[in-house]
Parts: C-alpha cells; sequence; structure tokens
C-alpha cells in the first residue's frame, strides 16, 4: 500500500545526490529548481522524476570502479594521468570501452591464456558486468540492437592507418548474453566500416563519413520535393527551411568531419531551392547570395562555414574547461604536432602544407577549415603547450628538409614516416655524438633499443 512519508523521504534523499543530464553540446543539473526536484530542464512533467539519468550513473559509477578502462596516454607528458574511459552515454544509449592490450596481457600472463581466449574473456566479462549493474536498478541490455567492434590500428608503409578489417581480426568467439526469456543470444562482431545510425549521426569507426553525407543529401532533397509539391509562398518557404532543414542539417557537423566537397553537393540541393523561393535567377551572384546582410548579401550562412563554426566553438568550449574532453584534444594535438615536427603550433600554420603527413582526426579536420578561413588559434601564455625543440646548435627539424624537398608529395610522406619510424625530430636525433656523421643503425634503417625517446610516439611500420 502507499506510503506518502516514506516517498517523501526517499525523494528527499535523491534529490541531495548531485548528477548532470548530458546532451551533445552542453551540461545541465536536473536540480536547477530547487522546489521541483529531479524536475531540471528535459526532465518531463512534474509528477515523474529523471530516474532514467539516475539509473545510468549508478550502473556507470560502479562500472568505473569494478572493470577495466580503456586508457589514452599523451604522447610528450609522462607525468600525467591517461584518460580513462569505461562508457559514454547518451539517454538510452550506452557505449562500453575496453582497451584490449592491457587486459589481455594480463589474461595471457596469469592464466596462460592464448590471445583469442583472453580477448572473448574480457570482453564477456565487461558486457555481463554492465548486464548485471543495468538490471540490478531496474533496466535491461536491448540485446537485439547490440553489437561490437575489435579495433585493431596498423599503420601503412605509407604512413596511413587504418582499421584492420573483421575477417583479419576475428578470433572465432561469440558474445552471448542471457536474454529476458532464458535464451541466448549472440552479439555481432562488426567491420570497422560497418556504418550504424546513432542519435542525429550516423558513422563508423574507421572515421569515413560518406554514409552521413547521403543521409544529409537524402534530407535535403525530401524537404525540396515536399516544397515543391507545396502552395507555400516565399515567407513560408523561409520559415521552414531555418525552422525545419537547417537545425536538421547542422545538428550532426560539430562532431562529424565532412569535407568541402561533401557540403558543397548537399549545400548545392539547399540554395536552389532556396534562390527558387525568393525568386532568384541562376545567375544570382554567390557573394551576394552568401554575403553579410550589413553588406547587402543575403546573409545565407553555408554549411561549410556552419560546420566550422558549430566545431571552433565546440573545442573552444571543452579546451578552456578541466574535463576529460579537454584532455582528450591536447592528446590528439600532441600526436598531430609530432607528425607536424615543427616548432610551430600547427593552429598557426597553413593545413595544406602538411596535409599529405598527416593522420586525418577530428582536430585536423578543425584545422583544415580553419586554415580556408585564414583563423588561426593561438594559445595563452598561462596555458603552454607542448612543442618540440632542437636539440644543439645548428640543430634543424628534419620536417623542414622533408617539405623543402623536390620530392613528390607521396614520397615525403614516407620519408616522413621514417621519421616516425626512428622516433627523431631534429638532425640530432639521427646524427652521431660529433655531429658530423648520420649513425650506422639509422643509415641501413635499423631500429636499434640504444635510441630511446621518451614520448609516446604513434604506431609506426618499417617504410620499404
Amino acid at each position: 500500500m502507499p506510503c506518502p512519508s516514506l516517498s517523501a523521504k526517499s525523494m528527499a534523499s535523491l534529490a541531495l545526490i548531485p548528477y548532470f543530464f548530458t546532451e551533445p553540446f552542453e551540461s545541465f543539473s536536473v536540480l536547477d529548481n530547487q522546489d521541483r526536484p529531479l524536475q531540471g530542464s528535459g526532465q518531463g512533467t512534474g509528477q515523474s522524476a529523471g530516474l532514467l539519468v539516475l539509473v545510468a550513473d549508478i550502473s556507470n559509477d560502479a562500472l568505473a570502479t569494478n572493470s577495466h578502462p580503456a586508457a589514452i596516454l599523451h604522447s610528450v607528458n609522462r607525468e600525467e594521468d591517461p584518460v580513462t574511459q569505461q562508457t559514454s552515454v547518451f539517454m538510452d544509449d550506452t557505449t562500453l570501452y575496453m582497451n584490449l592490450a592491457g587486459i589481455t596481457s594480463y589474461l595471457m600472463t596469469k592464466y596462460n591464456f592464448p590471445f583469442d581466449k583472453a580477448v572473448v574473456y574480457a570482453l564477456e566479462h565487461l558486457v555481463k558486468t554492465y548486464s548485471k549493474y543495468l538490471w540490478t536498478t531496474g533496466g535491461r541490455l536491448s540485446l537485439e540492437k547490440c553489437y561490437w567492434y575489435l579495433l585493431i590500428s596498423v599503420r601503412g608503409k605509407n604512413g596511413l592507418y587504418k582499421f584492420l578489417p573483421a575477417q583479419k581480426c576475428k578470433h572465432d568467439m561469440t558474445l552471448q548474453e542471457e536474454a529476458i526469456d532464458g535464451a541466448l543470444v549472440t552479439i555481432p562482431q562488426l567491420d570497422p566500416s560497418d556504418v550504424r545510425r546513432g542519435l542525429g549521426i550516423t558513422g563508423a569507426p574507421d572515421g569515413k563519413w560518406k554514409t552521413q553525407r547521403t543521409v544529409l543529401l537524402d534530407k535535403a532533397r525530401h524537404w525540396a520535393t515536399s516544397i515543391r509539391a507545396s502552395a507555400l509562398n516565399a515567407a513560408e518557404i523561409w520559415t521552414a527551411y531555418t525552422s525545419v532543414l537547417w537545425p536538421g542539417l547542422s545538428y550532426s557537423l560539430a562532431i562529424t568531419s565532412l569535407s568541402v566537397l561533401d557540403l558543397r553537393l548537399i549545400q548545392q540541393k539547399v540554395s536552389l531551392i532556396i534562390g527558387n523561393s525568393l525568386g532568384l535567377n541562376k545567375s544570382f551572384p554567390d557573394a551576394l547570395f552568401y554575403g553579410a546582410k550589413k553588406y547587402g548579401g543575403l546573409g545565407i550562412v553555408p554549411l561549410i562555414a556552419q560546420q566550422c563554426i558549430l566545431k571552433l566553438f565546440l573545442f573552444l568550449r571543452h579546451i578552456r574547461s578541466n574535463d576529460d574532453i579537454r584532455r582528450q584534444l591536447l592528446i590528439s594535438m600532441s600526436y598531430t604536432q609530432l607528425e607536424v615536427g615543427v616548432a610551430t603550433q600547427f593552429f598557426r600554420i597553413k593545413f595544406s602544407k602538411f596535409t599529405h603527413l598527416l593522420t586525418s582526426t577530428w582536430t585536423t579536420h578543425l584545422w583544415e577549415f580553419l586554415s580556408l578561413s585564414n583563423i588561426q588559434l593561438w594559445h595563452a601564455s598561462s596555458e603552454p603547450i607542448w612543442l618540440p625543440v632542437l636539440q644543439r646548435e645548428h640543430d634543424t627539424f628534419i620536417s623542414t628538409h622533408i617539405l623543402a624537398s623536390s620530392f613528390s608529395l607521396e614520397d615525403q610522406r614516407i620519408i616522413n614516416e621514417w621519421r616516425i619510424y626512428f622516433r627523431a625530430i631534429s638532425i640530432a636525433d639521427l646524427a652521431t655524438t660529433n655531429g658530423k656523421y648520420i649513425s650506422k643503425d639509422v643509415f641501413f634503417g635499423w631500429k636499434t633499443s640504444e635510441r630511446r625517446s621518451n614520448l609516446h610516439w604513434p604506431v609506426a611500420s618499417r617504410p620499404s
């Protein structure tokens, strides 16, 4: 039977627990109105508590305490703790992470497991542990929606990273979890290129955004077809664009890394129907169409500019915070700086000069769009970042010699891959102690244990 006093005490206790509701672009407390505990923004009506968020926090905190996380190491600061992550949650979608290098080595050493068995054991333990926590808090896994990726990255002899396809890194494993009816359901392994739809974003771990581009193109085509079939006037079409299509197209731009060509294809479809609705002919100048209103333009924001703006806002928001995303960004920046190999922070130099030497990341994509807009980012003196330094008099950076050479861009990439393979930044790293000769191990392409670096370098294969 109901027990109002106990219920009131339970709600009062729950209201004292600090937790936050997170969206892709902001986090806000569900306790923002103290008169209505647990009924903050986005938490539904005043008659229902935000228990979904509370359940997620309980499960994730327990998992963070009792499971092995995925760890990301800073390339230059060995004293800084790695960024660790077990889960990421958005509403009812959960992603579990595990760094197999550490836990599999532990299992292989302690229990003499072969690699295949260690991987299976580690993944099964992760899924079953999280399932138990979720069940304890009143939820359960939707097994028919679950899948998993085994991501083994290799750096090819041309210096390009890629994930091994599933058929090359299968270990005859099946992850099984007991379903609600007692049946066993196999959770399938997907290829790193296998695209899945998330909340507003369609993508795969390999970082290819072709499917997301198709999704946005289809959205623009569907909107254009609906507009043509309607009897809306120009003002109503503009309202439909700003309130329906534009938010739908720009929602995912901060997270994705669509190319300039991808965005132009989408923009052409959208701009055509907007121009027709405003009574503009096909020869109407783009400078006026996209130009700012204060200079006599129409003020249409192109998707290329919008993606740059959204990514820059997201970058600045987190780089100024003391959160894990800030640390992840700094880690990504440090590895890119190693690939660039010069003493100037890469956000201050032209992207096009180094693009053939880089591994594509979210950070390098931001750099590309900032460079196209002639925008530079300078770090504050109070927040120093790592930059390589020369070691002695007359020393020079290897990258400057690579870029100044007459070799093709592909050959320059391979030479830079040799540099990363040898873990060298300047000529002093390759020379003998007196600085007169290139050391024999470098000359013959050997990688000796006597040549060490204090940095965490990207994995590099021996070029041929």
